[in-house]
């Protein structure tokens, strides 16, 4: 699991005891074995956010882990990839598996960073998918991006969706009738949904006739979580929110996990960028932060440190 601290580095960097670009940070379990972790913003403020990686996290537990700081020569060991389950199209490459048609893009008049066109607008009907070879985190997941659908005519029969499916069949549409889990935005009934099951779907985050959001980048989140015989979803973007929950006993949400895009009738572009996924689960770990404590050795290094350890 990938869980975020909130930490004050501010006052670490104010009395001289880490670096003011937190490089020197590492994170280390109760065996002085180094965990993976990503410092995703606001280093020296009174709340910078870092992920850190556990190996397993059981329910109604605690544990021990530790946070090492203060040596001046060490380089940053933050590193997103390594630590959470996705991290992808951030200008680090393509992580997932092009399917069909779909393509890796570097910058160009669509996007000033890479990404990955699910669909182009000069072809009509047209159904592309982008996907991870390691399906669905298991209970749940929580997914921030990027994503695009413009340069063709509004109200037509297009898509794009993150889906946690359970069939290759039609991955790319976003209402098939396998079991799984769709967040889309939905061109032709004109807005952003969430579509599960045999297709209902849980409509109504915004309408895009005459949006002037359209050939624009948005940002979206999303999760799902298997609870008991339940699923329980959240999906936030362009502004608006809606969230629930539906039946599925003793299925997880997914096996199959990606990106899908269509065209139909009229063609637009779908795009996804700045892709970033962690798993999930509710309650989500909670911390609490004990006193600092001077070390007397470093993690994965008891005796001989080596220059940039700390």
């Amino acid at each position: 699991y990938q869980v975020k601290f909130n930490v004050n580095t501010q006052s670490l960097i104010n009395d001289g005891k880490m670096q003011s670009d937190c490089s020197d940070i590492r994170w280390a379990n109760s065996n002085d074995n180094r965990l993976d972790y990503w410092v995703e913003s606001g280093c020296n403020t009174a709340s910078t956010e870092i992920f850190v990686e556990l190996n397993t996290l059981a329910a109604s537990s605690s544990k021990t882990i530790y946070m090492y700081y203060g040596n001046p020569s060490a380089s940053s060991g933050s590193d997103p990839e390594s630590t959470m389950y996705v991290y992808d199209l951030h200008g680090n490459g393509q992580q997932g598996t092009l399917v069909d048609n779909a393509q890796f893009k570097s910058s160009d008049g669509l996007s000033n960073q890479e990404y990955v066109m699910l669909t182009r607008n000069d072809v009509n009907s047209e159904s592309n998918s982008y996907r991870y070879s390691q399906g669905t985190p298991e209970p749940g997941f929580h997914a921030t991006y990027e994503w695009y659908i413009g340069n063709g005519v509004e109200g037509s029969a297009d898509s794009l969706n993150l889906k946690a499916w359970h069939s290759d069949t039609r991955f790319y549409h976003e209402n098939p009738s396998q079991e799984g889990v769709a967040f889309a935005f939905n061109d032709h009934d004109t807005c952003a949904a969430i579509i599960w099951n045999d297709g209902s779907p849980q409509c109504g985050l915004d309408t895009i006739n005459s949006d002037p959001r359209r050939n624009s980048w948005k940002t979206a989140e999303a999760r799902g979580v298997r609870s008991g015989s339940t699923v329980e979803y959240y999906y936030s973007t362009l502004g608006n929110t809606i969230s629930g929950s539906f039946s599925r006993a003793g299925i997880p949400v997914g096996d199959k996990f990606g990106f899908g895009g269509r065209t139909g009738g009229q063609e637009n572009y779908h795009l996804v960028r700045d892709i970033t996924i962690r798993k999930y689960t509710t309650p989500t770990p909670s911390f609490t932060t004990g006193s600092e404590q001077r070390a007397n050795r470093q993690p994965d290094q008891p005796s001989n440190p080596s220059p940039g350890d700390n």
